[in-house]
């Protein structure tokens, strides 16, 4: 499924809603406000539900692409338990 905040709106719920059922979910985001075009984007291998507690594991990342007149800039950020921890404390 395909989800966009132009056609499904811009809401947590709306965003459950859609992508409840899916397994595994990437998610492509286009800032609007960066002098840089850039993707900021995420894998998450659990289905997407509201939650007072932090999700997840170790197979989930955070990635960054900038595009630059050369070649595109890419990022990635994976899963630390230490890192988890310490923000959680």
């Amino acid at each position: 499924h395909i989800y966009s905040t132009n056609h499904h709106g811009r809401t947590l719920e709306n965003l459950y809603r859609h992508v409840g059922n899916a397994r595994r979910t990437i998610m492509l985001i286009e800032p609007i406000s960066t002098k840089k075009v850039m993707v900021i984007g995420m894998f998450a291998p659990q289905t997407w539900h509201p939650s007072t507690r932090v999700y997840g594991d170790g197979s989930c990342f955070l990635f960054r692409i900038v595009e630059d007149k050369m070649d595109g800039e890419t990022q990635c950020w994976k899963w630390h338990p230490k890192e988890l921890k310490n923000l959680l404390s």
